[in-house]
């Protein structure tokens, strides 16, 4: 059977670091003074938890496998051209402008505070774009530097911007200790 995830050490320290990522991001939100600034946070929280689990699970593979199968049985689409892998790429860049128009939403009126975090979901966002590239073997389309630590970087990176991003969210204190 093939591994699930990225079994390696580093795979493994990645998955801990989303989730630690997470807990700095949920307590952010809840430092948070105000409902976009909490929104910001508490979105990013579960994003990041996700994200990690994912790390390990690999859900994308699951679905892609059944909707390789599905194609396949149904003759759709007997062998994967290069008008499939563009498709695929045009979704991916599609993602990318969904997530950075989602952040610069969260985050509008707010980029003194938020750019580090913002800039951080972008990096990451383009790592989970270029992760889906590769996974549908777009090296022909000039992303073959996939195989290398940029990719990685990419993904660290953009993890630490955030996790620094938290931890410079202004010191409130929770919206339960709130006076009305």
């Amino acid at each position: 059977m093939v591994p699930r995830g990225d079994p390696t050490v580093l795979g493994w320290a990645t998955a801990a670091l989303y989730l630690v990522a997470a807990a700095f991001a949920a307590r952010a939100a809840w430092r948070a003074p105000d409902r976009q600034l909490r929104a910001f946070w508490g979105l990013s929280a579960l994003a990041l938890a996700s994200l990690g689990v994912n790390k390990q699970l690999d859900v994308q593979t699951d679905l892609m496998r059944v909707a390789r199968a599905v194609v396949t049985d149904t003759g759709l689409h007997p062998a994967y051209t290069t008008e499939l892998k563009i498709g695929v790429g045009a979704l991916a860049a599609l993602g990318l402008l969904g997530a950075a128009a989602a952040v610069a939403w969260l985050a509008r009126g707010r980029w003194r505070r938020l750019w580090l975090p913002s800039t951080g979901w972008l990096a990451i966002a383009l790592f989970v774009a270029l992760r889906a590239a590769a996974f549908h073997d777009l090296d022909e389309l000039g992303v073959s530097f996939l195989k290398h630590g940029a990719v990685r970087a990419l993904e660290l990176g953009g993890l630490a911007a955030v996790v620094v991003g938290s931890l410079r969210a202004p010191p409130v204190a929770g919206p339960a200790s709130k006076e009305c």
